[in-house]
């Protein structure tokens, strides 16, 4: 799986934790957009962002407060960053 390709890259033997090279760098950048790793992650992130709007949705403690509109925009704000 990739997962396991990922964490191969970075077993001990190729340096483990520490500086990677490069080479390394690209290597790893090069399964991850093999894999879809970040195509995933953002469909997990849109997943997850959706539940919890649902949930401050249902939250009746939060109707129309200042605080709820800034856990609305917290919310979209993860999502949608680029970093």
């Amino acid at each position: 799986t990739g997962r396991q390709a990922i964490e191969t890259a970075l077993a001990p033997a190729r340096g483990g934790a520490g500086t990677k090279s490069a080479t390394d760098i690209r290597f790893l950048i090069a399964l991850i957009d093999r894999y879809g790793s970040l195509d995933y992650a953002r469909a997990v992130s849109r997943r997850f962002a959706r539940r919890a709007e649902s949930i401050l949705n249902r939250a009746t403690s939060l109707d129309s407060s200042v605080h709820a509109e800034f856990l609305h925009a917290l919310v979209d704000f993860v999502v949608q960053r680029n970093r």
